[in-house]
């Protein structure tokens, strides 16, 4: 269960359902995988998973319309190697478990037959090593992370 206190030396950054706003944290994100030696595929696919739990919560957390804000902290654990990124990201809005709720989508099937939804979780389990969530008072609070192997003299 991701943990609301460990937050460390986590860059905070804070959100709203704007999404120039949600785009500049993605690019920072990746920005700072890539400044930290990251394979710059790595990096960018590890922002498409950020970008499509941050753009879920924008669109999805509260009924359309209202000015909402949410929070999310991204940090760096370097390793013998590698580099650990994780981002939790924290709302108020519905209760939403997306690690429960979306079942794998049948890719083989044809698109016509295919139910709406599931394919951008289905992204974020395939680009990160572990997608926790829990659901603490009354907010949402969701982890996602991966671990890299960093270029050679990747130290942070």
């Amino acid at each position: 269960m991701p943990d609301r206190t460990d937050r460390g030396g986590a860059l905070h950054l804070p959100l709203s359902r704007d999404h120039v706003v949600v785009a500049e944290a993605v690019e920072r994100i990746e920005r700072i995988l890539t400044e930290a030696r990251c394979a710059a595929t790595d990096a960018q696919l590890f922002a498409a998973a950020s970008e499509e739990i941050l753009v879920n919560v924008a669109n999805h957390a509260w009924p359309a319309g209202e000015d909402r804000r949410f929070d999310a902290w991204f940090d760096l654990a370097p390793g013998p190697g590698t580099l650990r990124a994780r981002l939790v990201v924290e709302d108020d809005g519905i209760a939403f478990d997306p690690t429960r709720q979306a079942p794998p989508p049948v890719l083989e099937a044809d698109l016509d037959d295919r139910v709406i939804g599931g394919l951008g979780l289905h992204m974020v389990r395939r680009l990160t090593d572990e997608q926790r969530y829990a659901r603490i008072g009354n907010r949402n609070v969701m982890e996602i992370s991966r671990t890299f192997p960093v270029t050679p003299n990747g130290a942070i």
